[in-house]
């Protein structure tokens, strides 16, 4: 891919080939650099953001431009089950830099999709002190979100926290 970019400094497939290279060798910085070039040579072409989601997984980062990389992959992808999945991720990152609100609406509406409940209960259950609900509606949701965690899966540390929370919100 080396020599191609000599040649050509725009090619696509090299950029996102090099990228990818860089992950592999755990070189964050280089891997970047490469995939913000791709994206840049076309926003249009789904596998550099694809490419540019993993090195987002890989390396743990969550900021904006992680969430705006999902954005832009939901946009590009056909397959729903892969677009609602990438909606879920989002939904996560959003929470992490502090987007409790957007990410709230986003799970909601994923809900209604019907997607892994038990992936958007778990999401729900990480959300709730940082959530301020205001409607009975949305405490409701959170309510059914929250028993389906703990009747399906492994809750033991929040759950003491999470349930003093709900009985404030409810009182």
């Amino acid at each position: 891919f080396q020599r191609i970019l000599t040649a050509d400094k725009t090619n696509y497939f090299a950029l996102v080939f090099a990228g990818h290279c860089c992950v592999e060798l755990n070189d964050a910085l280089e891997a970047r650099k490469f995939y913000d070039q791709a994206v840049h040579v076309d926003e249009k072409q789904a596998l550099a953001w694809q490419a540019y989601g993993q090195y987002y997984e890989k390396f743990a980062v969550y900021d904006k431009n992680y969430c705006n990389c999902l954005q832009k992959i939901i946009e590009l992808t056909g397959d729903e089950t892969k677009r609602l999945e990438t909606k879920l991720k989002l939904a996560k990152c959003m929470s992490k830099i502090g987007k409790s609100t957007e990410a709230f609406q986003e799970i909601k509406t994923l809900w209604s999709e019907k997607l892994n409940i038990g992936k958007i209960s778990k999401v729900v259950v990480d959300l709730i002190p940082s959530l301020q609900l205001n409607s009975y509606k949305d405490i409701k949701f959170v309510v059914d979100c929250y028993e389906n965690e703990v009747n399906c899966c492994e809750v033991a540390l929040k759950k003491e926290k999470a349930l003093g929370y709900l009985n404030f919100l409810l009182s």
